[in-house]
C-alpha cells in the first residue's frame, strides 16, 4: 500500500523514513515514532476517541474524497471542509485529533486559518499539505507549531506517520 501516491514530489516534512531521525522539533511537535512495515489495525469506530478524528480541509474535491476514503478505511473518522472558513465556521469539530490543511485554497489559505487556530487557543496538530515546495512557508508553518508540511503528490505512509503522530502527541498529552 505504501507505493500510492497523491503527487510526485516527496519533500515532505515526516516520512516512515525520516521520522525518528528528524529529532525534536523546537515546538515538541516531533514524537520520535518509527513507522514500521504495513499499515497497522485502528479501533472500531464505536471505540473511537478524538484522536482518530480527522478534519480535511482542501478546496480540490478529489483530495478531499481521496483523503477521506484513505482515512475512513483505516477507521478514522473523517469531516471533510472545502474550504478555511467553513471549517473554522463549523460546531462539530472540537473533537477533533488533527487537521489536514491545504496551504492555497481561494479566501482564506491554511496559514491563515493557522494563525485563527492560535488565537483562539485552539490546539490542534495541523499537517499542511501543498502543491508547491515553499521551504520560506514551510519553516513559518512548523514553527509555529504544525506537525509536518508534504508536497503534492505524496506517499500515502507519509501521511499516515503524521496522522498517527498526532494521535499518539494528543494521547501522551492526555495522560
Amino acid at each position: 500500500m505504501g507505493s500510492s501516491k497523491f503527487s510526485d514530489d516527496n519533500a515532505g516534512t515526516v516520512s516512515p523514513e525520516n521520522f525518528e531521525a528528524a529529532g525534536p522539533h523546537p515546538s515538541d511537535q516531533y514524537l520520535g515514532i518509527m513507522v514500521t512495515g504495513g499499515i497497522s489495525a485502528q479501533p472500531k469506530p464505536s471505540e473511537m476517541s478524538k484522536e482518530q478524528v480527522v478534519c480535511v480541509v482542501d478546496d480540490d474535491e478529489s483530495v478531499r474524497e481521496s483523503l477521506a476514503g484513505l482515512l475512513e478505511s483505516l477507521g478514522f473518522v473523517v469531516r471533510s471542509f472545502s474550504s478555511g472558513e467553513a471549517f473554522l465556521a463549523a460546531t462539530d469539530v472540537e473533537d477533533a485529533g488533527s487537521l489536514i490543511l491545504d496551504v492555497s485554497m481561494p479566501g482564506m489559505g491554511g496559514e491563515e486559518v493557522q494563525k485563527q487556530l492560535l488565537a483562539a487557543n485552539r490546539a490542534l496538530p495541523i499537517l499542511f499539505i501543498s502543491a508547491h515546495a515553499d521551504e520560506a512557508l514551510k519553516r513559518r508553518l512548523l514553527d509555529r507549531g504544525a506537525l509536518g508540511y508534504l508536497v503534492k503528490p505524496f506517499d500515502e505512509e507519509e501521511l499516515l506517520a503524521v496522522v498517527r503522530a498526532a494521535a499518539h502527541r494528543r494521547e501522551e498529552g492526555s495522560a
